[in-house]
């Protein structure tokens, strides 16, 4: 089976270690990808959007993020998310408890789930051990 990666999408450096560090101590062969803005985030997936073995089987996505935050970031991968060799589960984090966000979020057609932060770092193993027992997206 192919290795997971899952690709954390925060400008929040602290944030970004708990999720990895999490991530990392699971029993699952999984690598991080960590980004802090969606601009950098998305140029890397156009970049492997036909290689589906570059590309993240779990996006943590921050909807307050610099250069692009997370609403433009998933109208831009909207725009080629058909295009791309396997579909990633997207996962909205935000502090914001903002019902417009969270309808926003849940309404989104590529969008998996909303997950207020701070997160409970329960909620990141089980997405962990979902991919790894329900197979890869895509």
């Amino acid at each position: 089976m192919s290795k997971r990666i899952i690709s954390i999408i925060d400008d929040d450096y602290i944030f970004r270690m708990l999720v990895r560090r999490q991530i990392e101590s699971s029993q699952y062969v999984t690598e991080t990808i960590e980004f802090d803005n969606g601009h950098a985030a998305l140029e890397q997936l156009m970049k492997n959007q036909a290689n589906s073995e570059s590309l993240p089987n779990v996006i943590f996505l921050d909807i307050f993020i610099p250069n692009m935050d997370g609403w433009q970031f998933l109208e831009k991968l909207d725009q080629f998310a058909r295009q791309m060799a396997k579909s990633p589960q997207i996962y909205v984090l935000s502090t914001s408890l903002n019902v417009d966000d969270i309808e926003r979020a849940e309404e989104h057609p590529l969008v998996t789930g909303f997950i207020p932060k701070p997160v409970r770092l329960r909620q990141i193993q089980r997405i962990v051990h979902e991919v790894k027992y329900y197979g890869l997206t895509g």
